[in-house]
């Protein structure tokens, strides 16, 4: 992991998120992927229960009925006398033949195994078997023997309607059984491929977390270790050596300015170091001449404050040794031109020409 983060630390922040929105770009296209073939998976299989099983089972179930229905139709033909009723009878069994001969054929295109293609055969050839004994039951119905009808269809057409009726049950059967398998397989599938999602997922997520730090420290560390190299320039340890400034990236472009503040600073130091030291020496000289001069002195800055008085100066006006220093100079102007004196002062300041203070024979006394 350190070794990766030392690799990470060495790339550009553009890289870096780069490589960051890869990773979840990656895992995004995995999980979208894996989802797409499930439902691909999924979609075909279901289309192959419908359209085999489904579908086979209502034809198959929609024939049992129409045979049913034919047969019923006929035994109530052969049981009435009414010419009518009987013609009408015989139109119903006609009707439930020709939907029954429909059923047979959509249930043809649903089959796969060739049991039930036998079997389905076998049905069609009983069932010209039934067309037959059934017209033939019919002509007898309409010459009036219907007591010769009747005995034909219980005997003759009952035994092979039972055995077509046989045949197609067992599809039916096969079919309903299929699509229970079908259906546990199609539910195992989807569950196991739940958990391929959740496995991918949580993989995905951890590997991403995992690089989403390692991207986090490999720019949080280097720029901790600038900050503290910046904190020590700052409380003044310009000989501390500023880390990260061969990386050819942001961190590496930010340590080599940091560096280059270093040493300009180092440079000021020493400027500024020499630079106070001169000053401390004419401030000293400049004291000792305004603190020798044998007249009151005192220096002041823009805005009036006292900055420096002399013993000479003190003494005039009644203060002790530096009590005027931070106070305004005009606590050393007669009340009655204290109030003007500001403007006065301002004006000095900015002509910067010499002036008689007060008039011939005032009085200049402190506070």
């Amino acid at each position: 992991m350190s070794k990766l983060i030392q690799l990470l630390e060495r790339l550009t922040l553009l890289h870096k998120l780069a490589l960051g929105f890869g990773s979840l770009l990656l895992l995004a296209l995995v999980l979208g992927g894996q989802s797409l073939y499930v439902q691909t998976r999924l979609s075909h299989d279901f289309e192959l229960l419908q359209s085999e099983e489904v579908v086979g089972v209502a034809r198959a179930k929609e024939a049992e009925t129409q045979l049913v229905r034919m047969i019923l139709a006929l035994h109530k033909a052969a049981g009435e006398t009414d010419p009518v009723k009987r013609d009408a009878y015989l139109t119903q069994r006609d009707a439930s033949r020709a939907q029954l001969r429909q059923a047979t054929t959509q249930l043809r295109s649903t089959l796969v195994r060739a049991e039930n293609v036998e079997r389905l055969d076998e049905f069609e050839g009983l069932l010209a078997q039934l067309e037959s004994d059934a017209d033939d039951a019919a002509a007898l119905m309409r010459r009036g023997l219907h007591e010769q009808a009747q005995s034909f269809i219980d005997e003759e057409f009952e035994h092979v309607a039972r055995q077509a009726g046989q045949r197609m049950a067992a599809i039916a059967d096969t079919k309903e059984k299929g699509a229970d398998v079908a259906s546990d397989r199609i539910r195992s599938f989807a569950a196991q491929q739940t958990m391929v999602s959740v496995g991918l997922l949580v993989g995905g997520l951890a590997l991403v977390l995992l690089s989403s730090m390692a991207i986090a420290l490999s720019i949080r560390r280097p720029a901790a270790r600038v900050r503290a190299a910046v904190e020590g320039i700052a409380q003044g340890r310009l000989q501390e050596p500023v880390p990260h400034t061969d990386l050819d990236n942001e961190v590496g472009e930010l340590a080599r300015s940091v560096a280059a503040l270093r040493d300009g600073l180092s440079r000021q130091g020493a400027e500024l170091k020499a630079q106070q030291a001169e000053l401390e020496l004419t401030r000293a000289w400049y004291q000792g001449i305004v603190e020798a001069a044998p007249d009151g002195m005192l220096v002041i800055d823009a805005t009036g404050r006292v900055l420096l008085t002399n013993p000479q100066l003190d003494e005039l006006f009644g203060y002790a040794h530096g009590e005027l220093i931070g106070q305004p100079m005009e606590v050393l102007v007669p009340p009655a031109s204290r109030a003007q004196h500001p403007q006065l002062r301002a004006g000095f300041m900015a002509q910067g020409r010499s002036r008689q203070m007060g008039r011939a024979q005032s009085v200049l006394e402190g506070q």
